[in-house]
């Protein structure tokens, strides 16, 4: 999966079908949800560094 669709399923910028197309990306295999947990620890400490 794109980092891009990612940040966007984190940010709630999808419709209905395509954040159940990421969570059942996500969910179907361990190295999917790796990937999206690293992706979205990526950036939520770029978000915190922001408020810096």
């Amino acid at each position: 999966m794109k980092t891009d669709l990612i940040i966007r399923y984190i940010e709630n910028n999808m419709d209905d079908q395509e954040k159940l197309k990421m969570l059942q990306w996500i969910c179907s295999n361990e190295g999917n949800q790796r990937s999206f947990n690293l992706i979205k620890a990526r950036y939520v400490a770029s978000k915190l560094k922001d408020i810096d």
